[in-house]
């Protein structure tokens, strides 16, 4: 989840084309003010040290009078929990602006795996930025939930099904809820966030650990299981996976 797919740099621009991407697209303004004008007539006006989210599919154009530059990034499967394109500010310390760069540098970089990297920074970027624009972005049951997942989705012990049915709420009105808040059920977003721990690990550790091991480290109590999952989602066995990574080096 919210993995860069393209990052880039803006000179001093005063139009960009209306145009749509499949994945979100988050703008961070460098220098400058501009205006973001999408397909419905609204209109996102911004300026220097300000991030704008636009979520996948929305056409939109980027227009200013006295020239802007900034630093963009499309981020596949993000987790945003916005509908509609929204506006944050930096911190003073300038945290976002030090992500971005980074992220700029590293894919444009030819350093080995950098994939990982990016994936991190595209973690972390979207976090800030759910945190600067509103510490309760999530309905309170959402947050909850998501939180628990977040902290026990590596625990193979860990049971989804007693967090949500301990709560005092319509086991199916929960659910739905958490599906129109993140964009996943609860158990869609257990499985994404144990598969994204699989595949970074596998990159990183090339063969030191057994399938069985990085199976269980990533919550899953069954091997066999864990290689039916992690192929349907990547194409791939975990042992060729490890293979075809192994080749690259």
């Amino acid at each position: 989840m919210n993995e860069p797919v393209f990052v880039g740099k803006h000179p001093t621009t005063h139009a960009v084309q209306p145009h749509a991407h499949t994945e979100w697209e988050t703008i961070y303004c460098t220098s400058g003010t501009g205006e973001v004008v999408f397909e419905n007539g609204s209109r996102l006006q911004y300026t220097e040290g300000e991030t704008v989210v636009i979520p996948a599919g929305i056409q939109h154009s980027n227009q200013s009078v006295l020239g802007f530059t900034n630093l963009h990034m499309r981020l596949r499967d993000a987790t945003f929990p916005y509908r509609t394109a929204v506006k944050v500010s930096d911190d003073k310390e300038k945290h976002l602006l030090t992500f971005f760069s980074e992220a700029f540098y590293y894919f444009d970089s030819d350093i080995q795996r950098k994939e990982l990297i990016l994936s991190a920074l595209g973690e972390v970027i979207a976090s800030y930025i759910i945190t600067f624009l509103s510490q309760t972005s999530y309905s309170e049951v959402v947050e909850h939930i998501r939180n628990d997942i977040l902290r026990n989705f590596s625990d193979a012990d860990y049971s989804l099904e007693d967090t949500l049915h301990a709560i005092p709420l319509n086991y199916d009105y929960v659910r739905k809820t958490f599906k129109k808040e993140i964009g996943a059920t609860p158990h869609e977003y257990l499985t994404a966030m144990r598969m994204k721990k699989a595949k970074t690990m596998l990159s990183v550790i090339r063969g030191e650990y057994l399938i069985a091991e990085v199976a269980e480290l990533c919550g899953f109590a069954e091997p066999l299981y864990f290689t039916r999952v992690f192929k349907k989602t990547f194409g791939l066995s975990p042992t060729a996976f490890n293979k075809a990574q192994l080749a690259e080096e």
